[in-house]
């Protein structure tokens, strides 16, 4: 089983794995992210092929603060104080690849889950997923 879970997380989990590293830099620790996959599954904020339904919740939970999300367009300036996930596409034939890195306020990539991501390398910015704490 957890090889499988590792399987899905390693496949499909990058938005799942750049709000991890968002709550990361947040409490100063690591994160395990297949004990967390199975925590958001278990909390229903995420289905097992990693299609994240509540980011909010698991920023809040695994950072301890309250946040909410939103998504906003490529061009979006990030304010003082909010987190940034950026969303990349990559149009080949017939299909099309997406891949989301933590950024780094400015619309560039901070951090890669993959570590070097052609959709990153050859692709471009389609959106934002913008974080901001809730006090």
């Amino acid at each position: 089983m957890i090889q499988r879970n590792a399987e899905l997380v390693g496949a499909y989990g990058c938005y799942f794995l750049a709000i991890l590293h968002l709550a990361e830099g947040i409490i100063g620790e690591t994160i395990d992210p297949l004990r967390a996959y199975l925590y958001a599954i278990d909390a229903d904020w995420m289905t097992e092929d990693c299609y994240v339904n509540e980011p909010s919740s698991i920023l809040s939970y695994f950072s301890g603060a309250r946040w909410r999300n939103t998504k906003e367009a490529a061009d979006y300036e990030t304010r003082s104080g909010e987190l940034e996930i950026l969303r990349y596409e990559l149009r080949e034939t017939m299909t099309t690849k997406a891949h989301f890195v933590v950024g780094d306020g400015a619309g560039n990539e901070q951090w890669d889950p993959y570590g070097n991501s052609v959709t990153v390398e050859r692709g471009n910015i389609v959106s934002k997923r913008i974080f901001r704490r809730v006090s």
